[in-house]
């Protein structure tokens, strides 16, 4: 019976079965359904959630994009300060700097314009001073050959003898010149010389090989020392030992040097054959075929020369050259504006009134 009862049983059970597997699957249904609902309602609430934090996110994207603009406004008026600060301080600084540059440069100006009018008067000045210095020189040039006349008068009675050689005077020169002139001039052997004075040049004693000083002898009358001079050139070579010794009038240093500057136009005559002569107290007589010419300066001789075709070159004096230098050596006025031609004319005008007064006052009757 049982086996009966476990046969039934066991028959049974199947449908049991299929009966729990309909219910499982109704129940798995059923749970799909509520959960395809939860899932609506989840996906539902998902969204709202969403377009809310949305909206709080751009709220909080307002507020800061709304800082930040605060915050550059606040920045900007800071640097705008700072700029506009800046630029005050160089604006001022640049203006003081001008400021300083236009106070320098005004005083400048002042200081140039004070140079150029001094420099006007230094230039009025030296006009006139040159002015003065050329009449200076020009009335120093009178005395001077007043100067030299008178010199060359008060040596009018002096010989100059050339060449005689140092210590054959021994103690007595005077009597050693009278003795030698009586043995070497005849015709004076008889004559009384009246020799007043007599010496060699002042100056050292040179060495034995150089040239010897030369001996001045003073005459008490003019005709002696004329004689004497005549008959020595007449006889024209004179030796003592073994030296030539030369006679000469006794001329101041100023005439030796004009005489001296006919040195080489005396040589270019010798040369050519022309006869010259050389009176005092520095002058040149050249006796050419058409007649004889004198001239007053070596210049005025070499430039004739060379018109009448000699070839010789000229070489200037100490005096010319001076004078040359003198007249290169000018100052040159600035240029001035007509307004300022009136005061300096009168201003010179002034000064050259002044300057001649002066030199009035140093003038003798």
């Amino acid at each position: 019976m049982e086996g009966g009862k476990n046969k039934k049983g066991k028959g049974k059970q199947p449908e049991r079965v299929e009966k729990d597997d309909i219910f499982e699957s109704e129940v798995e249904a059923m749970d799909e359904e509520q959960v395809d609902r939860n899932g609506g309602q989840c996906a539902e609430l998902t969204a709202v959630d969403m377009e809310a934090n949305i909206a709080i996110i751009r709220a909080d994207l307002k507020s800061m994009v709304s800082e930040v603009k605060s915050e550059l406004g606040i920045f900007r008026d800071s640097i705008r300060d700072d700029l506009k600060r800046e630029l005050t301080d160089i604006r001022e600084e640049i203006q003081h700097k001008l400021g300083e540059v236009a106070s320098d440069l005004k005083a400048t100006t002042e200081r140039l314009c004070e140079a150029e009018s001094r420099i006007a008067d230094m230039e009025e000045c030296s006009v006139d001073f040159k002015e003065a210095l050329s009449q200076s020189l020009q009335a120093q040039e009178r005395l001077q050959l007043k100067l030299t006349d008178l010199e060359a008068r008060s040596r009018r009675n002096n010989v100059r003898i050339y060449g005689i050689t140092e210590g054959a005077e021994e103690n007595n020169i005077q009597q050693f010149i009278a003795k030698m002139i009586k043995e070497e001039l005849q015709p004076l052997a008889s004559v009384e010389l009246g020799i007043q004075r007599c010496h060699r040049a002042l100056g050292p004693k040179p060495p034995r090989e150089a040239q010897p000083r030369s001996v001045v002898v003073y005459f008490q009358e003019f005709k002696t020392k004329e004689l004497v001079l005549h008959s020595a050139w007449k006889k024209r070579e004179i030796y003592y030992g073994e030296r030539r010794i030369y006679f000469d009038h006794d001329y101041p240093a100023e005439t030796l040097v004009k005489r001296k500057a006919y040195a080489r136009i005396r040589r270019l005559l010798r040369e050519k054959g022309i006869r010259f002569q050389t009176p005092p107290p520095a002058k040149l007589r050249v006796f050419f075929d058409s007649g004889p010419v004198t001239y007053e300066s070596a210049a005025a001789a070499e430039e004739d020369l060379k018109k009448r075709g000699f070839s010789l070159e000229r070489e200037s004096t100490a005096a010319s050259g001076f004078m040359e230098k003198t007249r290169k050596n000018t100052w040159q006025r600035a240029a001035k504006t007509a307004s300022t031609m009136a005061s300096t004319q009168a201003s010179t005008q002034s000064h050259q009134e002044r300057i001649k007064e002066r030199l009035r006052s140093f003038q003798r009757p």
